[in-house]
């Protein structure tokens, strides 16, 4: 990459605008020649760069809450929005670090998903529960927005599972706690009465995992948020809205006892 040349100089890594160099010079015929042309020049330079920038810096619109006179990393909005968003994030963590411990979803979890199989006796294809054996939880991923946005395709899926039939790996979507006990039930009756298992997008407990145990910092909502700041740090999204779409009405709801 080329480095810029200073027109006074020349020597690299500045313009003539700060210049040392030609700062040094100016200042020592100031001493002698105050009213000297080269050092009045070289004040109405200087001046007129300030009121540039001035005339920038005030007509500058931050791109998160769209005010002017301030940019993104000195906006006081984006960082009242992180700040209660963090303490959202605290808050549904630990209530859903304690839904998962419940259920035992974790590393070493055994679930099932549903594949269509060819039933010789009922010549059709019929759903079958294939069990998987769950090798990863990406907890990045798990946070206050997750279960109300979470199945969006852009979002990354927190649970890797391998196929214990054919070894294969998949990514899946983590079920909520009134979903997964829904499921649960609905797959006990199904095997209980022998009838077909239907249709289950998203894996369920089958087999819970002996321990269930984020990495250090999760549930303080401070590590481990990549995709939270994410949505705040993005500079192309709307200044009401998280990426993806996930309003950031939803966070401000879920702060308001905070």
């Amino acid at each position: 990459m080329t480095t810029r040349r200073c027109g006074y100089c020349h020597d690299r890594g500045h313009n003539r605008s700060t210049c040392p160099t030609e700062k040094a010079r100016v200042e020592s015929i100031r001493e002698t020649r105050p009213e000297s042309w080269t050092v009045t020049e070289y004040d109405r330079r200087q001046e007129r760069r300030k009121e540039t920038r001035a005339r920038a810096v005030a007509n500058r619109a931050c791109t998160y809450c769209g005010e002017p006179g301030h940019n993104r990393r000195s906006c006081s909005t984006l960082k009242d929005h992180l700040h209660r968003a963090h303490t959202a994030n605290r808050v549904a963590r630990a209530d859903i670090l304690r839904y998962m411990r419940e259920q035992g979803i974790g590393v070493g979890a055994m679930m099932v998903l549903s594949s269509r199989v060819w039933d010789e006796e009922k010549d059709s294809y019929e759903h079958q529960a294939v069990p998987h054996l769950v090798t990863k939880v990406d907890w990045k991923t798990i946070d206050v927005m997750y279960f109300s946005q979470g199945k969006l395709d852009s979002v990354e899926h927190p649970l890797t599972l391998q196929n214990l039939h054919t070894g294969r790996k998949c990514i899946e979507n983590l079920l909520d706690e009134e979903q997964m006990k829904q499921k649960i039930e609905s797959l006990k009756a199904c095997l209980e009465d022998g009838t077909s298992v239907g249709s289950i997008y998203s894996p369920v407990v089958i087999s819970p995992a002996p321990t269930v145990n984020p990495p250090m910092g999760w549930r303080s909502s401070r590590k481990g948020t990549s995709s939270m700041e994410a949505r705040f740090k993005d500079k192309k999204m709307e200044s009401n809205t998280f990426r993806n779409g996930w309003a950031w009405e939803d966070v401000r709801d879920a702060t308001k006892e905070s």
